[in-house]
């Protein structure tokens, strides 16, 4: 972000909406994949929900257009003001509001909240809870919110996934006895490491999983 642009609870939104934006990001040379909302509300809606959902997704690294610069107008920072700044507009503008300045190969729900998220080739490795079917609405008021609260924290049991890294789809999955820590993923040697919240390291070769 250019040091001239302002910075601040109103636009964060913004560039989560204009940049590849996540709770965990992995580089690779063209594209970076993520794991995050597939929008970002501005305003209150950012703390709460507001319809957004959670993706595993790629997008290019490379912009398509510079990213702005306006600190005379920061009060365009809300609703549309990518759009107002002369940013093209997309689909995705269309869709959520801002535009990105970034072109998106693919994105896809996934059934797990993604703590750990690494590349290994053509194959994109991620591991964390499951994330329950109730959980994924709108609704500040979850049916049964202890065992959302469960399932987030890995008590509902825990995955590594494997996906094709050129459209996100799955080549094959395995269950984990504890969540994974925080970007506690590596991948080295033909070998998957992940670090798990029970204090045990588990290993995974390419004979395992056919990778």
């Amino acid at each position: 972000m250019p040091p001239r642009n302002e910075s601040g609870w109103s636009i964060w939104a913004r560039m989560g909406n204009m940049v590849p934006s996540g709770r965990i990001l992995s580089l690779g040379d063209r594209l970076v994949y993520g794991y995050g909302r597939n929008k970002y509300p501005g305003g209150p809606a950012g703390q709460i929900r507001g319809g957004e959902h959670y993706q595993l997704f790629a997008a290019e690294r490379k912009a398509e257009q510079p990213l702005p610069v306006n600190r005379e107008k920061q009060h365009l920072r809300y609703a549309r003001s990518g759009q107002l700044m002369g940013l093209k507009v997309t689909e995705r503008n269309k869709r959520y509001g801002e535009p990105s300045i970034h072109r998106y190969a693919w994105s896809r729900p996934v059934p797990m909240y993604v703590k750990a998220l690494a590349l290994a080739d053509q194959t994109l490795c991620l591991a964390g809870p499951r994330e329950l079917v109730e959980t994924r609405t709108s609704q500040l008021t979850l049916a049964d919110p202890d065992k959302a609260e469960a399932a987030f924290l890995g008590r509902e049991g825990a995955e590594l996934r494997l996906v094709n890294a050129a459209d996100g789809t799955p080549v094959t999955h395995c269950e984990l006895e504890s969540p994974p820590v925080f970007d506690g993923l590596i991948v080295a040697q033909s070998r998957i490491f992940v670090s798990l919240a029970d204090g045990t390291l588990v290993c995974y070769g390419a004979r395992d999983h056919g990778w």
